[in-house]
């Protein structure tokens, strides 16, 4: 199989890590991306009967029923973070293919019941037409040739969608920015969907061969985003919804210096970018833009809570970490620990019993003194590590 050294080094070391620190994806997200496989594979639903507020929910599950199991690949499914979110949906009917063999072992203790191929993108064991919608989640960047696209149009039925999905940690939020900084320095050179080379894979003309745009679904209402801010005092968090949204048409021709490629290497705010396009919505009739995108962000108050030894881990399972010698670990290790002291008045304790991932009241007095007294944040404690999520799509020509 081919796969790329650092991942196949990498993730292979550490799958244990990825399993466990990796953050799983916005239920809205997920929604998201069943909206538009109802739209495209359940003709006899209107589209208005899978309104935009079932996308904002909570529950991908709950959207309509559409009377029929669609079947879909998740490729590139790695230990099965977002497989496990599609296999709580009742009408999908999951298949997962993963090259890595530490990754594979980890997916099927974690998802027993769900088939996972031993294959890279460019081999599928997989008839013609096979999947209504093909998934790639956190991958793409990984195998983004002309080669692979071939091959997931192939098993893709035509009208169906390819729809890729991202996390990357949220660089608006200062000790998010720091700790990024501590270790993207290793990544050059390396595939990495922050640097959106990936995109150029749809500006071919395979690609435009291949795929279209997807029109005639309404585009729906823009949301801005609000900053996120250090846990407050009071410990309350946020209602519902748990994620606000900024959709747009991505330009696939989009230059690294715009604000368009600022936004996907996590740089700049989806507000900006809502403001650079105006007219926000869905890529419809451009061969230049057959992806259109949206991107998702979790309230505060609902993050992914962290301890400071899973923040490591975090870092850890990225492959050009997990791929570097011992000795250059330990000191990126150090680093992180660096940052976290640099950012205690960011942690605090949980609450003993509580699994729900919200933390104890400390007031602002007592992290600073904690922090003023340059005390090691205990590795109970935990900080909110928020994620922003891409969802990008396109759909096999007829």
């Amino acid at each position: 199989m081919h796969v790329h050294k650092v991942a196949d080094k990498g993730f292979n070391a550490q799958a244990d890590a990825y399993a466990a620190a990796r953050p799983g994806y916005p239920p809205a997200a997920v929604a998201h991306c069943l909206r538009i496989l109802l739209a495209l594979k359940a003709p006899q639903m209107q589209l208005g009967a899978v309104s935009d507020s079932a996308v904002q929910g909570d529950d991908p599950s709950l959207l309509p029923h559409p009377g029929v199991t669609l079947t879909v690949l998740d490729l590139a499914a790695g230990t099965g973070k977002f497989t496990k979110q599609l296999a709580a949906v009742p009408w999908l009917d999951i298949t997962a293919a993963e090259p890595s063999e530490g990754m594979r072992a980890a997916f099927k203790r974690e998802l027993p019941g769900v088939p996972i191929l031993a294959c890279d993108a460019e081999r599928i064991p997989a008839p013609d037409g096979a999947y209504d919608a093909v998934f790639v989640a956190q991958a793409l960047h990984w195998f983004d040739s002309e080669a692979a696209l071939r091959e997931i149009a192939r098993v893709l039925a035509p009208g169906g969608p390819l729809l890729l999905v991202w996390n990357m940690e949220d660089r608006q939020v200062p000790w998010v920015a720091d700790l990024r900084d501590v270790y993207e320095y290793l990544d050059a050179g390396i595939p990495q969907y922050r640097l959106a080379h990936w995109r150029a894979l749809f500006r071919t003309q395979l690609a435009a061969a291949l795929f279209q745009p997807l029109a005639g679904l309404a585009p729906p209402t823009t949301t801005a985003t609000p900053a996120l801010a250090a846990p407050s005092s009071s410990g309350t968090t946020s209602a519902a919804p748990t994620s606000q949204t900024i959709s747009t048409t991505i330009n696939s021709s989009s230059n690294g210096s715009s604000s368009t490629a600022k936004l996907l290497r996590g740089e700049t705010e989806p507000a900006v970018l809502a403001q650079s396009f105006p007219s926000p919505g869905y890529a419809v009739g451009s061969e230049a833009s057959l992806l259109a995108t949206r991107f998702f962000r979790t309230l505060p108050g609902h993050e992914d809570m962290v301890t400071p030894g899973l923040v490591w881990s975090r870092v850890l399972s990225k492959s050009y970490v997990a791929s570097q010698p011992l000795a250059l670990q330990q000191e990126l290790q150090q680093a992180v620990m660096a940052v976290i002291q640099k950012h205690a008045h960011m942690f605090r304790p949980l609450v003993a019993g509580d699994q729900s991932g919200q933390a104890s009241q400390v007031s602002n007095e007592q992290q600073q003194e904690a922090a003023a007294a340059a005390a090691p944040v205990p590795e109970h404690w935990v900080a909110p590590l928020p994620v922003r999520t891409e969802v990008s799509w396109c759909v096999k020509r007829s």
